[in-house]
């Protein structure tokens, strides 16, 4: 996985289950969360201020994204 992402399991106050924060070089662009089961995981993109602008490989995209749904996923197995 590419080190410039990070994944941060949550338990934030405006969900009820577990959320995941994703990062690209520490700066937060989404969140995704299993509100309505992990068969149907949302995911929210932040809107950033002054147009500032993520460019990010597509395929590391996707494996952070696999990477957060593991993460999610193992957090309903404890």
């Amino acid at each position: 996985m590419n080190n410039r992402f990070t994944v941060e399991l949550s338990s934030d106050l405006d969900y009820e289950e577990m959320v995941v924060y994703i990062s690209w070089d520490d700066e937060p662009f989404a969140t995704l969360n299993c509100e309505k089961g992990l068969d149907n995981l949302e995911i929210e993109l932040y809107s950033f201020s002054n147009e500032k602008v993520l460019m990010m490989p597509f395929y590391d995209y996707l494996e952070i994204l696999e990477v957060a749904k593991r993460t999610l996923v193992l957090s309903k197995k404890k």
